[in-house]
């Protein structure tokens, strides 16, 4: 199972990688969109080390957040809008009813940043720190 401290490395390359792309965002929001899945990926991944708990499947993660709404609803909440993103990302539509012709059909660039970014990725990072201090005080680097 890979440690708290893995996961943690592995979200902070991927924040150095937003931070080297997001001058470019009218180029790269679709990839953009994925990176910042992957770090709320391996933030969420990071909290659930703590209690010694590993996810093999994106869905088996997101129904451990959705069976505690009291505990992780907010978190979930914007977890899922990051998932969803990257999945119009990576495949253009989350089903054959929605797809879409390209990525800013589905989502401009400006709200990428806005909304996906500075919005939903940020309130992960936060409620991360939040909840990895609370279980694990010793270590609280993200």
């Amino acid at each position: 199972m890979p440690s708290l401290q893995a996961h943690l490395r592995l979200a902070q390359k991927n924040r150095d990688l937003l931070d080297r792309l997001l001058p470019e965002i009218s180029q790269f929001s679709e990839w953009i969109t994925t990176i910042a899945f992957y770090r709320a990926i391996h933030l969420v991944e990071a909290m659930f080390a703590i209690e010694g708990i590993h996810h093999f499947t994106h869905e088996q993660r997101e129904s451990r957040m959705g069976q505690n709404p009291r505990k992780y609803g907010m978190l979930y909440r914007n977890y899922h809008i990051l998932s969803t993103a990257s999945k119009h990302a990576r495949y253009l539509g989350t089903s054959v009813r929605d797809s879409v012709t390209s990525f800013d059909a589905y989502i401009s660039f400006t709200r990428v940043k806005r909304e996906l970014i500075e919005t939903n990725l940020l309130a992960v990072e936060t409620m991360i720190t939040g909840f990895i201090t609370t279980l694990d005080p010793d270590e609280h680097s993200t």
